[in-house]
């Protein structure tokens, strides 16, 4: 006798030569969640295993299966047609199965680091607009108060003189309507800045649970970049050091495969305050992205927190 047996995300199906069901096991939601990465590398599941053991006669498994004594496994097209015609009463129950799968892979493959990335890039696009508009209402205020643009301590000082302007400004008179549209303009440049501020709060709040060592070797928005560059926590523990290093330097090193010019001895790390007041930003640069390369790791496998013990070390050897 031959039975024919398959596998889907409902259960496990047996039918004899003449494609009548003679055995069939549903998977609970649990099992479903048990068997995922065993439905989709190929593994012999219990159930099926289970099933194997009970039947007599010759076994055609259709579908992709590793090999196993006593048991064909085949990719018949007619086989496989007819089984799914035999199947079509349980479309809907399919549906509902894939559509648990799906939930399933994209609960498991979040993880808060990518909160981390898109905080930072929310904060580096909020960055780029409020620099953009500070600029449009710089060369604003220079037609008619030009005296004090060069006074200004920095950009705040420069909103708060054109949201609540004085009476000494000397220059074109460019009306009380232009002036108040840009009053309008710089209110909302300096809640923008409000925003991005509480953001980078919230960002380093995130990284102190998430990556607590990374913060604090690199820093919030560097410690940031490096996930935002690596792609994730876990592609940067998995990154060499030396790769590391050079993040963030990537045109630096395509000139130096295709020019021949020097080799980047660092990337984003030359923002780093320890990297930045060294006289050998190389070996400084070296320094700290071995450290965190170590606190990348840690924080990924859950090593726990030994941030002061790698500040300490790292401070030590830049000595």
């Amino acid at each position: 006798m031959v039975h024919i047996m398959t596998t889907n995300c409902l259960g496990v199906y047996v039918f004899d030569e003449r494609f009548k069901l003679v055995h069939s096991k549903r998977f609970s939601r649990k099992e479903l969640q048990d068997y995922k990465e065993q439905l989709e590398s190929g593994e012999w599941l219990n159930s099926e295993l289970e099933a194997i053991n009970k039947l007599k006669g010759r076994i055609i498994f259709l579908g992709f299966k590793k090999k196993r004594p006593g048991v064909v496994v085949s990719q018949d097209i007619e086989k496989l047609t007819k089984v799914s015609s035999m199947l079509l009463k349980e479309v809907g129950a399919i549906k509902e199965a894939n559509t648990l799968l799906s939930s399933l892979e994209f609960e498991q493959g979040f993880t808060e680091d990518l909160v981390v990335i898109h905080l930072l890039r929310t904060i580096e696009d909020l960055e780029r607009v409020i620099n953009g508009l500070i600029m449009r209402i710089k060369d604003f205020v220079k037609l008619y108060f030009p005296e004090q643009v060069g006074k200004l301590d920095d950009n705040l000082a420069l909103l708060e003189l054109v949201a609540k302007p004085g009476k000494d400004e000397i220059g074109y008179h460019v009306g009380r309507e232009h002036r108040e549209a840009f009053k309008k303009l710089a209110m909302e440049v300096m809640r923008l800045i409000q925003q991005r501020d509480e953001l980078s709060k919230h960002l380093e709040k995130t990284m102190q649970r998430v990556c607590p060592n990374v913060l604090a070797v690199g820093g919030a928005m560097i410690g940031a970049k490096l996930l935002s560059l690596a792609g994730s926590l876990k592609k940067l523990a998995q990154m060499p050091y030396s790769k590391l290093q050079v993040l963030g330097a990537e045109k630096a090193m395509f000139r130096h495969v295709i020019k021949g010019s020097k080799t980047p001895k660092h990337g984003i790390l030359i923002n780093h305050p320890l990297v930045a007041s060294a006289k050998s930003k190389g070996k400084a640069a070296r320094l700290v992205a071995e450290k965190l390369t170590i606190a990348a790791r840690l924080d990924y496998f859950k090593g726990g927190d030994r941030s002061k013990q790698l500040l300490e070390d790292l401070k030590k050897r830049l000595k």
